[in-house]
């Protein structure tokens, strides 16, 4: 069994990983494997060869936070998640999970953490769609955030780029009229009383979220934990196109739960169904993916992630 492997993306963050990669190279410990890849599809087959043949105790993710769901998806895959740490290094235009776990964002730091003996046990979102079962470890978000991955997907990816592309985004998209339904344990409406356990609407966005933030910091559930046991469900209703401008800040600042065109609520799964549409747009820790029905179920503490 190898201690250690590093999986490295030198394509996140718009070429930021592969710089950070060549910088930390003095300090990989003795022995450690390395596996590299520029697109999702080699990387699967070479980390899935690489952890089948070796079983490491550890993998360390140097990328953005697809680069840490894959390393996940793969280790589901071989039946060694429960076996194995997670460290991060974060390199990627987000890297909200980082943020959340409170990591330092200077590599030489993060890495020394990454390899360190604190660690702690968080949740798990696994996603479900009609062909594949995946994981998504911060937040999952269908709308608005998956249209905004579409035009990313057209120009050069980069750290200042998601605010201005939100924004533009905002105001070209069109609401999914969808169905969602969901095992509510707690919540609020913007209108007050008992949420009900299913909704039926035109949405901007329905977020799935283990960390409270995405796309960079946008704080869209302030109220999250990793390692609750809980999913929290936002529900973003059609809006006047007017009126966003004064909206996106309440979503940036976190201050949006008590709002009329909000719902929010936790619990452990969700269903999300496009009645408008065949395709919805989704957004997986900044994966994109698109589907007309998706189903969201927690895993509680299944992830094991070095911490400060």
């Amino acid at each position: 069994m190898t201690p250690t492997v590093f999986v490295v993306n030198p394509a996140a963050g718009s070429g930021r990983a592969g710089a950070i990669w060549e910088d930390l190279r003095c300090e990989i410990p003795e022995g450690a494997g390395v596996v590299r890849g520029r697109d999702r599809e080699t990387a699967c087959l070479e980390l899935g060869r690489y952890l089948e043949q070796h079983r490491p105790r550890r993998v360390v993710a140097v990328g953005g936070d697809g680069s840490l769901q894959l390393v996940v998806d793969q280790l589901v895959r071989i039946g060694q998640l429960a076996q194995t740490t997670l460290g991060i290094v974060p390199a990627g235009t987000g890297s909200d999970l980082a943020r959340a776990l409170g990591l330092p964002t200077r590599p030489h730091e993060s890495l020394r953490v990454a390899l360190g003996e604190a660690h702690c046990r968080i949740d798990r979102i696994v996603v479900r769609t009609g062909l594949e079962v995946r994981s998504c470890l911060n937040v999952a978000a269908a709308g608005v955030p998956g249209y905004v991955d579409r035009l990313l997907a057209r120009q050069t990816r980069g750290r200042k780029r998601y605010l201005p592309t939100t924004i533009r985004a905002l105001w070209r998209y069109r609401a999914i009229e969808a169905e969602v339904a969901w095992d509510g344990a707690s919540g609020s409406s913007g209108g007050g009383g008992v949420v009900p356990p299913k909704a039926r609407g035109r949405f901007y966005l329905v977020a799935v979220a283990n960390g409270s933030t995405f796309g960079r910091g946008m704080k869209v559930a302030p109220q999250a934990r990793l390692d609750d046991g809980l999913l929290d469900f936002v529900l973003i209703e059609d809006l006047p196109r007017w009126q966003l401008p004064w909206r996106l800040p309440q979503l940036l600042l976190g201050r949006h739960l008590g709002a009329q065109w909000v719902g929010w609520f936790q619990g452990t799964s969700l269903s999300f169904e496009a009645l408008s549409e065949p395709r919805l747009p989704i957004d997986l820790d900044g994966e994109p993916l698109e589907e007309d029905r998706v189903e969201f179920e927690v895993d509680p503490g299944a992830i094991d992630v070095a911490i400060p």
